[in-house]
């Protein structure tokens, strides 16, 4: 994580060593998104994908770092996986084994 101010490499301070910012906010913000990616990853493990895209899209809402972007990225795609083989096994009926999905 960078300094938003000056860019400056961070370590565990509240405080930007370089210019002093306060990172309080901004570690509580990644704190939230943290939590939320977590929560997200349980709601897909328990087939709710739907949820799951929610949760993930507020967390890079709060934290557009690579890690949370590259996290929510996987969950979003999961999600629509789901929408994806839910929608083909409607329009195939209950024979879902001769469907083929990329």
């Amino acid at each position: 994580m960078h300094c938003p101010v000056c860019r400056a490499r961070l370590d565990a301070n509240l405080l930007c060593r370089r210019c002093g910012c306060d990172l309080s906010l901004a570690r509580a913000c990644s704190q939230a998104a943290t939590r939320k990616l977590h929560h997200a990853l349980q709601q897909l493990w328990q087939g709710n994908p739907a949820q799951a895209g929610r949760l993930a899209s507020e967390a890079v809402a709060l934290d557009a770092s690579e890690i949370v972007r590259q996290t929510a990225a996987f969950i979003i795609r999961c999600r629509d996986r789901d929408r994806l083989s839910h929608t083909a096994s409607l329009q195939v009926g209950p024979d879902i084994n001769r469907l083929k999905l990329p």
